[in-house]
């Protein structure tokens, strides 16, 4: 008898233990993450402008009771190549030199699911070549609450 307590203990301490395990993980799938709701926009730009401002933002899966900090930065041309890759076309790098983003910080207050609109001014735009289709990558580079890494990249 003594036996058969000891072992149902320990089963009972083992499946505790793995449904706690699953509690941690299912925590981490429902946790609010930061994303671009859209992949990509297209701008056109006609005539011979030099210079235009173009207003993107993030988001949260859900609301938090805290804020959450977001910082954004132009990618490399490898996120161009590799979109080009996983797509099947040529689209030209647009120059990371070429594309100020006005606030690269942002803060998405407690009880918002929105940060504020930053905007990127995309410059020299009279010395593309026209004609071509440019892809600029703009990507979450990092933020206070976790990212979806497929959706961290807005193009």
């Amino acid at each position: 008898m003594k036996k058969s307590i000891l072992n149902f203990g320990a089963s009972f301490m083992l499946l505790a233990m793995l449904f706690s395990g699953c509690n941690k993980s299912e925590k981490a799938l429902l946790a609010s993450k930061v994303y671009f709701d859209k992949p990509s926009e297209t701008i056109t730009v006609e005539g011979s402008e030099s210079e235009m401002t173009h207003k993107f933002a993030s988001r949260l899966s859900n609301m938090v009771k805290n804020d959450v900090t977001v910082q954004y930065a132009v990618a490399d041309e490898s996120f161009v190549n590799k979109y080009n890759k996983r797509n099947g076309t040529e689209y030209k790098p647009f120059k990371a030199e070429d594309a100020v983003i006005a606030e690269a910080n942002s803060i998405i207050k407690s009880g918002d699911v929105f940060a504020p609109s930053t905007s990127v001014t995309l410059k020299n735009l009279d010395k593309l070549e026209g004609g071509s289709v440019y892809l600029l990558p703009i990507t979450i580079k990092s933020s206070s609450s976790p990212i979806i890494e497929g959706s961290k990249v807005q193009y």
